[in-house]
């Protein structure tokens, strides 16, 4: 017997059937703080993240003391700005604009690789990931001691989410 929508209506759905269904519809309508554009460096998701839950535990605007959420891979200033490379297809004076207006406080640029290099509020990086212009958002590559990287490995190894 072939099963079509109207052989449906007159026979009971399994319930198996209306659990997917539900966990499918649910999962899909559901807000998370980890739906991030795939542009977003992972080692960024992870901070914004946790910068979101504490800004809602604040439930305020203003977060004590953000910088705290500093890590040896991300740097956050104390007005919970994030500095950040920001990769996009050519840098030019319409692209910087762009970037301006969604939040992005530029330093420094580099045309031959593509490359803007900038300050932005971890409410805003969203607001730049959504730009065409945008191909990848990640922290910069910041000098390390040998011995700082070995410390940051050993503490990665060891499990700690901070070392």
């Amino acid at each position: 017997m072939k099963m079509n929508a109207s052989s449906w209506s007159g026979s009971r759905v399994p319930s198996w059937l209306v659990a997917v269904l539900s966990l499918i519809g649910s999962i899909a309508g559901a807000e998370s703080l980890s739906s991030r554009p795939p542009k977003i460096a992972p080692v960024l998701v992870q901070v914004l993240q946790q910068l979101e839950q504490a800004n809602l535990a604040e439930r305020s605007t203003e977060m004590t003391r953000p910088e705290e959420f500093s890590t040896p891979l991300v740097r956050i200033d104390r007005d919970a700005r994030l500095q950040v490379y920001v990769h996009v297809d050519q840098i030019d004076d319409t692209r910087l604009a762009d970037l301006r207006a969604a939040g992005l406080a530029v330093e420094q640029t580099s045309p031959q690789y593509g490359i803007v290099q900038g300050w932005i509020s971890f409410e805003r990086v969203q607001d730049l990931a959504v730009l065409t212009s945008v191909r990848r958002i990640r922290p910069p590559d910041y000098a390390m001691t040998q011995t700082r990287a070995r410390r940051l490995r050993h503490t990665r190894d060891a499990g700690a989410s901070r070392p």
